[in-house]
């Protein structure tokens, strides 16, 4: 539900949603199942962008316009995308393929875009699905007669894998003018014993630097929640690496005075091969002008996974682990995203590898890795899962201020002042006399969810205030988010601060263990 309207000066419209992200309520507003609900309310604004007014309720507003549903959610989705390309236009992402057109940005999502498209083609993701009316363009005579007598998708492919299907005999037409390399092939299957596809959709994000420039990265994903269980697939668990491994590796790597490297899997989930034959997946938006060969096709159907397949993360995983266990890696018992061999550690999460290596090891390991997946070597670790690493002489620092300045503003307390504790101590939580109003969940929940992820990253200051906060997760009153509120603003003052790990001596080495009484305080227990 939008909680709040206000007025917009001319550089576009601005949306008061709590904390709530401007996609995720611009995505709510366009849902056409709640176009007629209470929860959706219409803005009208001037073409100068002047007074904006609302209606209470949008049913009544159908009603009294006189115009259908579906004209109302196109209307209303094409005036959203307008808003949407006007706002926060240097840090604005959009949700539909639509806005992404319409923003300032165009024609670098559409490069970006390009490039995924050209990703998939060349590491043979899917294969064209024909027509139902067999109407298809051939290149050449040779190619009509060879498809008139091949035999349907039982037998059409002569390859081993099942997955994939017969390659037209004659190449493919370039994708460009400009480029003079031939195109990857394009590969042809009959629509005979096809499941219906499911949809697909193009994912927008901008990604900054290690210089501050921006990149553009657009990422087609299949919806993976209109897959059939049992049907398009059956397992899909794929763990992934803890921090306490995370902080561990890097301790290790102080101690012995090791090198820590960042390696990018590049389009990671497209590597491993599907465990489904028969997936097939609507075109995506905007394939009139991704895809210039002459091909007429009414679907895809993967051979390999794809973003959002709900088996993607597992098949990636067996796939990554099956390989680092070939070229002599040991999983740890500990952590099963943890791999050892003599003088290297590889810490695995998804797509993203730490590396801890001493002398020309870990080159070799790159090396290899290289082999098998296209990588970018990213160098000396500065930032794993949102957690900043800098080097130091005598070890390695984490730090969460680029996060933590990203929760702060996203709840709305840039200005507010900082507080020197996480707790108010003369504040019972526990109040049961407490006469406070209950709260939204959702942002209270929002609030601690955001502060546990920093307490478990680089901020071990404010467990205990987290944990407190989260007795309350249920049922929260005033008072209760008001002091995760104030949890917020001693991360504001103390932002810059930091974990070091760093090398001790031989005789200072020792297992140090800390208890925390409060000399029975707790009344409850």
């Amino acid at each position: 539900m939008l909680k709040q309207l206000k007025k917009i000066d001319s550089n576009g419209l601005q949306v008061a949603n709590n904390g709530l992200d401007f996609d995720y309520v611009s995505a709510r507003t366009r849902s056409k199942s709640r176009l007629a609900t209470n929860e959706a309310i219409i803005s009208k604004a001037s073409e100068e962008g002047g007074d904006l007014g609302c209606t209470e309720n949008l049913a009544t507003a159908l009603l009294m316009l006189g115009i259908t549903e579906s004209l109302a959610s196109a209307l209303l989705t094409s005036k959203i995308a307008e808003f949407e390309s006007t706002i926060h236009a240097d840090e604005y992402e959009p949700a539909t393929y639509q806005a992404a057109l319409k923003s300032p940005q165009a024609q670098k999502w559409k490069e970006a875009m390009q490039q995924e498209w050209q990703a998939l083609i060349e590491n043979q993701t899917f294969d064209f699905v024909e027509q139902k009316r067999k109407e298809h363009y051939f290149h050449s005579d040779h190619d009509a007669e060879t498809a008139a007598t091949s035999p349907q998708r039982s037998a059409e492919s002569t390859a081993p894998s099942p997955q994939c299907s017969a390659e037209s005999t004659a190449p493919s037409p370039q994708r460009s003018t400009e480029s003079t390399a031939p195109s990857p092939q394009r590969r042809v299957r009959s629509a005979e014993f096809m499941e219906e596809p499911i949809g697909c959709q193009w994912i927008y994000r901008r990604k900054i630097n290690l210089d501050g420039t921006t990149r553009y990265k657009a990422r087609l994903v299949i919806k993976g929640y209109e897959q059939k269980a049992g049907i398009d697939y059956d397992e899909t668990y794929a763990p992934v690496s803890k921090l306490t491994t995370f902080q561990l590796l890097l301790a290790l790597a102080a101690q012995h005075g090791w090198n820590v490297d960042h390696i990018d899997v590049v389009t990671a989930f497209l590597y491993p091969k599907i465990d489904r034959d028969n997936i097939c997946m609507s075109l995506p938006p905007g394939i009139e002008w991704l895809e210039t060969t002459t091909i007429k096709a009414e679907s895809l159907v993967l051979c390999k996974a794809l973003y959002g397949l709900k088996q993607a993360p597992r098949l990636w995983y067996e796939d990554i682990d099956g390989f680092l266990r070939s070229i002599g890696f040991n999983q740890s018992a500990e952590d099963p995203n943890l791999y050892l061999q003599p003088g290297v550690l590889l810490l695995l999460y998804v797509d993203d590898l730490l590396i801890a290596y001493n002398g020309i090891d870990g080159h070799q390991i790159k090396q290899l890795l290289h082999t098998k997946y296209k990588m970018s070597d990213l160098g000396p670790a500065r930032r794993f899962l949102g957690i900043e690493i800098e080097k130091k002489e005598d070890g390695f620092c984490i730090s969460q201020q680029a996060y933590i300045d990203t929760i702060i503003r996203r709840f709305g307390l840039l200005d507010a002042k900082p507080a020197k504790t996480p707790l108010d101590l003369q504040v019972d939580l526990n109040n049961p006399h407490c006469e406070d109003k209950s709260v939204d969940p959702k942002e209270y929940l929002s609030i601690v969810g955001s502060l546990m992820c920093a307490a478990l990253g680089s901020q071990p200051d404010i467990a205990f205030s987290v944990t407190a906060l989260s007795r309350y997760n249920v049922q929260p009153l005033e008072m209760h988010l008001t002091a995760a509120k104030r949890v917020l603003r001693y991360l504001k003052a103390t932002s810059n601060l930091c974990i070091h790990y760093r090398r001790l001596p031989l005789s200072e080495l020792s297992a140090v263990g800390y208890t925390d009484s409060d000399w029975a305080g707790n009344l409850k227990t």
